[in-house]
């Protein structure tokens, strides 16, 4: 019917409207002009375009997003269709190749996106590879990762379509790393350690001497650090490090501060997992001093910004934190990537957790979640829920925080395991505590417990032993049994700098005393962990613990 309808058209409104038709649902006149071999201004096409406008198969728009340019639009996506269904293959083969030279003039205003399209359906592939690559880059540059998979999963099928060279296959090692990169906070672990196992596969492929060069090597030492980064985050950092002694000699060699620098992003984060707090914080302390310049406006700056707090916090150096902590927020403001400012404040609200200051962590989570929700953060969103959940737990919000871990319980499935996954486990035992689910708790906290200390994830068993405790002395356990477990619990803190979780644990023990009615002992718990409070800056956590210390 609508072809039909084209087809009574005169030869000029005619050939016009199967040109438009190429372009897709918007236009310009230049466009329909430099397919239909005539000039750019053209008088004769602006008044075909205008015939067809009066037929009511085209509109004009009142604006252009290319300058000097008319632009039109079909007034229906059906009479596009029936116009393009009207054009031979070898039409449209011309005719995309037109198009995509015509866009490709004025670049500046047109979606890389839009001219790989066009020239991928000319059979232009390596010129559509290239802008399919240039669109996946700027949405990784701007954080919309989701977006930038979509353009990169069509550059790897344009890929295929190309010869088999030993450059196309170093390309495509490339372009396996963008997109293991462009997941990294939102698929899973399985689906991006195949697209490294691809990598690998094709990296061997090219160690024959007559095609081996040089920089193979770093291509391969960066599959090992994703590797690496893939399984610590995953919770998996026995089976991370090897990769990173693969890693770390050859980014040496080669002097590639890049990858130095992410190597430390990553082996300071499994420090920090097993509670090694001194440890993360050597690591990660010369990050503050990388430029923001250096990884421009990505995640990997927010990162050498933000993880050092983390370390900082927990050690018992708040007001260091909290100056890192200023910078950072200047910095995400700056960019205005909702997912930027959520790596920002995902940070600052486990920094107030770690901090006692339950009030700006519960704030900073709730900003959090927002912001994952517009970028689309999958672990951000996790994370948000996990430490407003603990938050609430501490502030007397026990209902909400049950309900919280539950939805944080809920999401998680979805990401599989998590590098921190041990920390959230620990925190539902103490919030389980806290809301009067005292059997809950204990064996909560006895499995975690019996997990960590097998793996060495000592900032679980910290929390772990010391919510153990806690539950032991309120079903009347004797006090030398309490005892041992809040010993095991402040002994790991101060053999690996736990300073925020010896806080709670001297807190925690000395109300269990307070509840057998031995007030002495129980006071000098309470002056332990105010004197750890004052010394390390905790000034809200401070005030919390003075409230705590003088009840009865």
């Amino acid at each position: 019917m609508l072809q039909a309808r084209i087809g009574r058209f005169e030869a000029g409104p005619r050939r016009a409207v199967l040109a438009a038709a190429v372009y897709g649902q918007t236009f310009w006149q230049g466009a329909v002009a430099k397919l239909l071999g005539l000039a750019d201004q053209a008088p004769e096409v602006v008044a075909w375009l205008q015939a067809l406008v009066d037929a009511e198969l085209l509109e004009a728009h009142a604006a252009s997003q290319i300058p000097g340019q008319w632009e039109y639009g079909f007034r229906h996506a059906l009479v596009r269709d029936a116009a393009y269904g009207l054009l031979t293959e070898s039409d449209r083969k011309v005719g995309h190749q037109l198009a995509a030279e015509f866009l490709e003039a004025v670049h500046q205003q047109v979606a890389s996106a839009v001219l790989a399209y066009h020239f991928r359906q000319a059979g232009a592939l390596d010129k559509a590879l290239q802008h399919y690559l240039l669109a996946g880059d700027r949405c990784a540059a701007q954080s919309l990762d989701a977006e930038a998979r979509v353009h990169y999963a069509a550059a790897a099928e344009t890929l295929t379509l190309l010869a088999d060279t030993p450059s196309r296959r170093r390309l495509h090692v490339d372009l396996l790393l963008k997109r293991v990169q462009s997941g990294m906070t939102s698929l899973s672990a399985e689906s991006q350690l195949s697209f490294l196992e691809e990598a690998r596969a094709l990296l061997e492929s090219l160690a024959a001497p007559q095609t081996a060069q040089p920089e193979d090597r770093l291509r391969l030492a960066r599959v090992d650090f994703y590797n690496a980064r893939i399984l610590g985050y995953a919770g998996q950092p026995g089976r991370a490090m090897p990769y990173f002694q693969r890693v770390l000699p050859v980014a040496r060699e080669f002097g590639d501060q890049e990858l130095l620098t992410l190597s430390s992003i990553v082996i300071g984060m499994v420090e920090l997992a097993h509670g090694q707090m001194a440890q993360a914080r050597a690591t990660w302390m010369p990050l503050l001093e990388v430029s923001e310049d250096f990884f421009g406006v990505t995640m990997d700056t927010a990162r050498c910004l933000t993880y050092p707090i983390l370390a900082l916090s927990a050690s018992g150096r708040f007001p260091a934190a909290t100056a890192a902590l200023q910078r950072a927020q200047k910095w995400a403001q700056k960019t205005n990537q909702p997912a930027l400012i959520g790596g920002v404040l995902v940070i600052e609200g486990f920094g107030y957790l770690l901090a006692a200051d339950w009030s700006a962590a519960i704030r900073a989570s709730q900003e959090t979640i927002a912001c994952a929700k517009q970028s689309g953060q999958v672990l951000q969103a996790y994370s948000g829920l996990d430490t407003l959940a603990w938050a609430q737990s501490h502030s007397g919000l026990h209902a909400q925080a049950l309900k919280t871990r539950a939805e944080s319980a809920e999401l998680r499935r979805t990401l599989g395991r998590t590098l921190i996954e041990d920390w959230f486990e620990a925190a539902e035992a103490e919030i389980l505590f806290n809301a009067g689910r005292t059997d809950q708790a204990l064996a909560k906290a006895q499995q975690v417990a019996a997990t960590a200390q097998q793996s060495r994830l000592l900032f679980a068993y910290a929390v772990a032993e010391r919510v153990w405790g806690s539950a032991l002395a309120r079903l009347g356990a004797s006090l030398d049994e309490v005892a041992a477990h809040f010993s095991a619990s402040l002994l790991t803190c101060e053999q690996t700098e736990q300073v925020c979780n010896a806080i709670q644990g001297h807190l925690c023990w000395g109300r269990a005393l307070r509840e057998r009615d031995a007030e002495a002992d129980a006071q000098q718990h309470f002056a332990q962990a105010l004197q750890l409070l004052a010394a390390g800056g905790y000034e809200k956590g401070l005030e919390w613990a003075r409230g705590i210390a003088v009840a009865r």
